[in-house]
């Protein structure tokens, strides 16, 4: 049995989970519909919780900082209350968007109507009231 554990204080980039692996099913065995034989089966996974903090790499808490100072700037244009939180989640949202981007682009956009695609969505975030309205004194 091949297993993957995370852990606490793991490696940057770790989730904190632990995930166990079967072997692919062999050709002695029967291999059910539902698990094909060629592929290993998931047999217990532990998702993350909000309680697993990980400790940030000083380059990660740098760029948490200058982003959160670049969102302060403009405190009066942003509906997200809470500076901290609109960091984490900006910086998420660029992340993971970016990355998809460069992975899997979606077919037949342009490159400068993806990027403005990625900043329309993080602008909306960021100046777009929980509430689903924009900011009375907002754009």
């Amino acid at each position: 049995m091949r297993t993957a554990h995370r852990s606490k204080g793991a490696a940057p980039g770790s989730s904190g989970c632990a995930l166990t692996i079967l072997p692919a099913t062999s050709s002695a065995s029967a291999p059910t519909e539902s698990t094909p034989s060629s592929r290993p089966q998931l047999a217990h996974a532990e998702p993350p919780t909000l309680e697993q903090r990980r400790a940030l790499s000083a380059a990660s808490r740098a760029v948490f900082e200058r982003t959160r100072q670049l969102l302060s700037r403009h405190s009066a244009e942003i509906a997200q209350p809470d500076l901290d939180l609109a960091t984490y989640v900006v910086l998420r949202m660029f992340e993971e968007l970016v990355y998809a981007a460069a992975l899997d682009p979606p077919p037949g956009v342009e490159d400068g109507g993806l990027r403005r695609a990625i900043t329309n969505g993080l602008l909306g975030y960021l100046t777009v009231a929980a509430g689903g309205g924009a900011r009375a004194d907002g754009p």
